[in-house]
This record gives structure tokens, sequence and C-alpha cells, in this order.
């Protein structure tokens, strides 16, 4: 999502925000998930402030599979155990 694509009350949130959303409580594994395109990217404020923007972890939370299935189904091919 670009500057111009941002919702106009979209605003950066800190890890513990992210952490409360996502329930990913280690920032290591955060990184490593940003890293695998796998969670929208931080952006570094300074040296030792990152944050995220709420607009980006929220869309990423709607993409999450529903339930056990649809996660399977989205990794598996959708093939079931006989």
């Amino acid at each position: 999502m670009n500057q111009q694509e941002r919702p106009t009350q979209d605003r950066m949130i800190s890890f513990q925000r992210v952490s409360d959303i996502s329930g990913y409580k280690s920032k290591n594994t955060l990184k490593t998930k940003e890293d695998r395109g796998e969670f929208p990217k931080r952006i570094y404020l300074s040296g030792n402030c990152v944050r995220w923007w709420e607009s980006e972890v929220m869309e990423w939370t709607r993409q999450l599979p529903r339930s056990f299935k649809e996660y399977q189904q989205r990794h598996d091919g959708g093939v079931e155990a006989v």
C-alpha cells in the first residue's frame, strides 16, 4: 500500500499494539514473518523506534484463515485424509 492509497485516518502503531492484534509476543518471530512476506513490514522512525501502519496490520488479520479446514485447503490443496 503506498501513501496515496493509505486511509486518511490511518495511524502508526507500536509493537505492543501489533502484539495484541496479531498474537505474536516475540519480536524475533515477527521480524521473521516480515522477512518472509507473511506480515506487514515495520517502519523505522529512529534506530530504536519502529511502528507499523494499523491499516496494513488489520488487512493482514482479514486475510487469515477462519478455520483449520480453510488453513488446510490453502496449504495442502484441499486434500483430506481418508
